[in-house]
């Protein structure tokens, strides 16, 4: 069965994620469809609850500590599809066409891709 690597980053911002530094190079993710800001939260509390979603946590508190962990996070991750989410933004290694630049995303549209991610 198919899962899929949700990593939840509570703090960490749009702003915060568009850094050139990161290991995902998330400027190219946004150019690409893979980022997105966030209208609302997404609902924490579905997005658990589906079977096939491995969820972990790695509050973003600086960068370095944060691209540290999730680095480590990735390597034991294997090649499960990722992304993370926090209630600003959603980033993905998965290319979504409807994801366009300053494209603003929903709770609903944030499960729809979690689970398009899964099957």
């Amino acid at each position: 069965m198919k899962k899929i690597l949700l990593v939840r980053a509570p703090g960490l911002s749009a702003g915060e994620a568009v850094r050139g530094d990161v290991a995902w190079t998330l400027s190219d993710l946004i150019a690409e469809g893979s980022f997105a800001e966030l209208s609302e939260p997404p609902d924490w509390a579905v997005l658990g609850a589906q079977p096939d979603v491995v969820a972990v946590e790695i509050p973003y508190e600086d960068a370095e500590s944060f691209d540290a962990t999730l680095g480590a996070v990735l390597q034991g991750a294997g090649d499960v599809p990722v992304a993370i989410l926090s209630d600003e933004v959603f980033v993905s290694r998965r290319s979504f066409p409807e994801l366009k630049p300053g494209a603003k995303l929903r709770a609903a549209d944030v499960l729809r891709l979690v689970r398009g991610m899964i099957g």
